[in-house]
């Protein structure tokens, strides 16, 4: 009888022993497991976040580039003597306004972005064009009314800086959708600190598209939709040209960007009803945001796949460890 009770406590301490390392086990192998999976998911989301930001930098960078080279045209425009001469004197004989004219519109060439530039001049009131109507056209007749303001209010202009919008192109028909869209940058000089007077001012209308061809670049092998606003929340470029100057500041994703401030930033936000992962870049020189949406259940296409792993073998853990332990 003793005996019989002593292997029968034997037998217990065994059985609990087993019980122990084998349920041990289990719980390390747990523990591993949903680690590696939080692990994972971090250095996922890490991944898409970074690779996002740093594209929309890139595309950030292109556009500068694309600008500054735009910037340069403007103060080679504003400085060439022959283009001085061809706004200011009017007693140039014919060879001379063939000349002027012809390394006027040589201008256009030089960038297949630029598609029109004008040169106001305030001697003669009147804007000189590169467009096949004529070099010279009054103020008060010029087709393009938006110039013409800028003109009118050139000391409300900020200077070398594109400005948004859609121009209908010349002598082309007055109807609905019938207009590209550009980016203009005008250039005055250092007007009169006295005055503020300028004598004359060059704007260069740049195609919206080279922008987007950017925008489809850096998209390439990343998932998501790329769109660009101000600081005012107006789009200023996307993937789809009839969204330019739509006014999403008030949609909530732009509401946190524009809330925050931040160079660079991320987070998760609904964005037309989609739960979406948003990333941003901002460029101070444009004052431009460049945004990423990606949806959030494509960040999670991988996840979901390890966690169906990691599920699964945290079950096939805890049975073998209940089989082991009886």
């Amino acid at each position: 009888m003793i005996k019989e009770k002593r292997q029968n406590d034997k037998d217990k301490v065994f059985r609990f022993l087993k019980k122990y390392i084998t349920l041990s086990m289990v719980s390390i192998l747990l523990f591993i497991s949903f680690m590696f999976f939080t692990v994972y998911r971090n250095l996922e989301i890490s991944r898409v976040t970074w690779s996002s930001i740093g594209s929309l930098l890139q595309l950030g960078s292109s556009c500068e580039s694309l600008f500054d080279f735009i910037i340069k045209v403007s103060f080679k425009l504003y400085n060439d003597g022959d283009i001085l001469c061809m706004v200011n004197d009017s007693n140039m004989d014919t060879l001379d306004i063939v000349h002027a004219n012809s390394r006027f519109r040589s201008f256009t060439s030089i960038d297949p972005s630029i598609i029109s530039i004008y040169v106001y001049s305030r001697k003669t009131d009147c804007f000189y064009t590169t467009l096949p109507s004529g070099p010279e056209q009054s103020r008060i007749n010029f087709f393009d009314k938006e110039a013409v303001n800028y003109i009118n209010n050139i000391q409300s202009i900020k200077a070398l800086h594109p400005i948004p919008r859609k121009i209908k192109p010349y002598g082309m028909p007055d109807v609905p959708n019938n207009t590209i869209n550009v980016y203009t940058f005008v250039y005055y000089g250092l007007p009169k600190y006295t005055t503020g007077n300028f004598s004359r001012a060059i704007l260069i209308n740049v195609s919206e598209e080279s922008v987007r061809k950017s925008i489809d670049l850096w998209s390439k092998g990343i998932e998501g939709s790329v769109c660009i606003i101000n600081e005012e929340g107006l789009l200023v470029s996307s993937l789809y040209r009839d969204e330019l100057l739509q006014d999403i500041s008030k949609d909530e994703f732009v509401e946190k960007i524009l809330k925050y401030k931040k160079e660079i930033g991320y987070f998760v936000c609904n964005v037309s009803g989609i739960k979406s992962f948003v990333t941003y870049a901002y460029s101070n020189n444009l004052g431009w945001y460049f945004i990423r949406i990606i949806p959030y259940s494509s960040i999670y296409d991988n996840l979901k796949k390890v966690g169906s792993i990691t599920v699964g073998s945290i079950f096939l853990y805890t049975a073998i460890g209940f089989m082991l332990s009886y």
